[in-house]
């Protein structure tokens, strides 16, 4: 008898406390979520591990360093999900146009990040993105910063990540609003 109020008890609280259905981060979006659930699209394969760390791109005038963090079980109005951020710095011609990367404000994690994994490829990932920028801009459509991971091919080369931004303007004759160039090609550090 004490074994059966003993599994009963056990039974109960499993299901008081089974608040959240943990789900790949790759359905994500794909998933049909049904109501009174919450979800957690966790890295459970650990596909963002391959985005994490610093990465540089340098060419005669501009130089854009970037370091992308974990982010995990942010809440996205009742759901959540793992992510990845971004601490930047951008320079041109030796002027420092952006520094993020010592930033303790905790709105950095905001301007870069995201964790939406591309479904026909886990090499590829979709961020939201916003840079510190004083250039107004429409934020209706949302800038996009698409990255793919390019694996080394060759014995002692390093990874590459190609960096993509897209933004749809309002107007053909809007500005870009972005001083960081919109295709880049970065390497591992």
């Amino acid at each position: 008898m004490k074994n059966i109020i003993s599994i009963i008890c056990g039974l109960f609280t499993s299901l008081l406390f089974a608040q959240e259905q943990i789900v790949p981060l790759t359905q994500e979006g794909i998933l049909d979520e049904e109501e009174n659930i919450v979800y957690y699209y966790k890295d459970i394969n650990g596909d963002l591990n391959k985005f994490l760390g610093t990465w540089k791109y340098q060419d005669a005038t501009k130089e854009l360093i970037v370091t992308f963090y974990l982010n995990q079980h942010v809440d996205y109005s009742g759901s959540y999900s793992d992510e990845i951020y971004a601490r930047f710095k951008y320079t041109e011609n030796g002027t420092i146009i952006y520094n993020t990367l010592n930033s303790i404000n905790e709105d950095i994690k905001h301007k870069i990040s995201g964790g939406s994994i591309f479904v026909d490829t886990p090499n590829k990932v979709s961020l939201t993105y916003f840079e510190p920028t004083n250039i107004p801009y429409s934020k209706s459509m949302t800038p996009t910063l698409n990255l793919e991971y390019l694996p080394c091919t060759t014995l002692g080369c390093n990874p590459q990540l190609k960096w993509d931004i897209f933004w749809a303007s309002g107007r053909e004759s809007d500005p870009w609003p972005f001083k960081i160039p919109s295709h880049l090609t970065l390497t591992k550090q």
